[in-house]
C-alpha cells in the first residue's frame, strides 16, 4: 500500500538554542467569524445533485370593463417557471502519523516527546486526546469557512483552482442575472483591487442609489423586517466612518466612544461578510482583482442553499489503519446555490 507522507500539524520546530523551558502549550489562532449560513441562505435539505424550484409568477391583471353580454369572454393566463439548484461534491481528506509528527528519535521535538499529546509505544499510532481534539475542531473551522467562500465565489468556469470551480457560487449567479437583465445592479464602478480602498462616503452613497433603485416589491418589504443588507466588511467599516464623522453630533461621539456591533441603514440591517473580505484580499479567487468591495440588498430567504444533509457540512470521520499506522480524516458534502426571484435583490460592487 502506497505510504502517505507529510501528514498534517507535523511541527517543524526540532532545534532549540535557548536553554529555559519549552513549553508543550498549542495555541491556536482566532478564526474569521461568520454569520450562520440561514442569515443569507433558505436551507433546502436533500438536494443530491439538482433540484427545480417551481416559481409561480403573479398575475398582472384580471379584471375587464364590465358587458351587457351574458356570455363573456373568458382568458387564460399566469405561468410557473423553473429556478435551478445543482449541487457539486466536496471531499475532505488528511492525514495524521505519529512518527511524522514525532520526528527522528534523536531529533524528538518538545511536542512530540508530550505523552499528553501523543501517547507511548502502538498506543500513540491512534490519534487522540486533546491533539485529537485540537487538530479535528481546526479542520472543522477550516471546512465552515470554505462552504461560506466557495458558496458565495465560487465558479464552474474558473480554471484557477479546482476547487472553486465545482460550482457556481451565489454571486456568479447574480452576475449571470444581471446580464439576462433580471438582477439589478445599482452601481458597478467601486474599486476592485484585493487592496483598494473606497472613497469617504462611498457606502453611504451607495445604500441611497440602492434604495433609491431598488423595485418596489423589495422596497416596501423593509417594514418586515427581513430585508437585509449584506456586505463587505469594508463597505461595513466605510459607513461606520461616515456616521462618526457625518452623523449627528453627540450621537456620533457616542458611536465613536461606545461602539457598535450592528449598524443599520433605513432600519435595514447590515450584515457583514468579513470572511469574503478575507478570501479577496489574501487568496485566489475566481473573483480577486475582480471584486473587492460590494453590497447586496435582498430578502434571505430569496437566496436557497442546497445540500444533501445538512449535517455533512461540520461532519468528519476518523479512522485508523494498523497497516500504514495512519490516522485518516473524512468528510464529503454535496452543496449548492442559486436566488429565486429577480426583483428581490439588489447588487453594487
Amino acid at each position: 500500500m502506497a505510504r502517505i507522507e507529510n501528514s498534517m500539524y507535523t511541527p517543524n520546530i526540532t532545534t532549540y538554542t535557548y536553554p529555559g523551558t519549552l513549553a508543550k502549550e498549542i495555541i491556536q489562532k482566532p478564526k474569521i467569524d461568520t454569520p450562520p449560513l440561514s442569515a443569507l441562505y433558505s436551507i433546502r435539505n436533500g438536494v443530491r445533485s439538482k433540484e427545480q424550484l417551481h416559481l409561480m409568477n403573479p398575475l398582472t391583471s384580471v379584471l375587464a370593463k364590465g358587458t351587457a353580454t351574458c356570455e363573456p369572454t373568458y382568458t387564460q393566463s399566469g405561468s410557473i417557471t423553473g429556478r435551478t439548484i445543482e449541487t457539486g461534491l466536496f471531499e475532505l481528506n488528511l492525514s495524521w502519523c505519529k512518527k511524522e509528527f514525532q520526528g527522528l528519535l534523536s531529533t524528538y521535538n518538545a511536542l512530540g516527546d508530550d505523552p499528553a499529546l501523543v501517547g507511548d509505544g502502538l498506543a500513540g499510532y491512534e490519534l487522540g486526546g486533546k491533539l485529537r481534539s485540537l487538530i479535528v475542531d481546526e479542520v472543522l473551522e477550516a471546512a465552515r469557512l470554505d462552504v461560506w467562500k466557495i458558496s458565495f465565489l465560487g465558479q464552474s468556469a474558473y480554471s484557477g483552482s479546482s476547487v472553486y470551480s465545482t460550482i457556481d457560487g451565489l454571486w456568479t449567479a447574480y452576475l449571470d442575472g444581471f446580464a439576462s437583465y433580471c438582477i439589478k445592479p445599482v452601481r458597478n464602478n467601486l474599486p476592485n483591487g484585493s487592496d483598494s480602498v473606497l472613497n469617504t462616503g462611498d457606502a453611504v452613497a451607495t445604500f441611497r442609489m440602492m434604495w433609491g433603485q431598488a423595485p418596489i416589491l423589495l422596497k416596501q418589504m423593509f417594514t418586515s423586517g427581513r430585508v437585509k443588507l449584506f456586505v463587505t466588511g469594508s463597505m461595513w467599516e466605510n459607513y461606520y466612518d461616515s456616521l462618526i464623522a457625518d452623523c449627528c453630533v453627540e450621537g456620533s461621539w457616542n458611536m465613536g466612544q461606545d461602539g457598535k456591533t450592528k449598524l443599520y441603514c433605513r432600519g435595514i440591517e447590515l450584515v457583514p461578510l468579513w470572511v469574503i473580505d478575507s478570501a479577496l484580499e489574501n487568496e485566489e479567487t475566481p473573483y480577486t482583482d475582480i471584486l473587492r468591495h460590494f453590497a447586496i440588498m435582498t430578502l434571505p430567504e430569496n437566496n436557497v442553499f442546497g445540500v444533501e444533509n445538512q449535517s455533512d457540512l461540520n461532519n468528519i470521520e476518523l479512522c485508523y489503519d494498523c497497516r500504514t499506522k495512519t490516522t485518516y480524516l473524512q468528510g464529503e458534502m454535496r452543496f449548492g446555490v442559486n436566488y429565486i426571484n429577480c426583483d428581490l435583490t439588489v447588487i453594487a460592487y
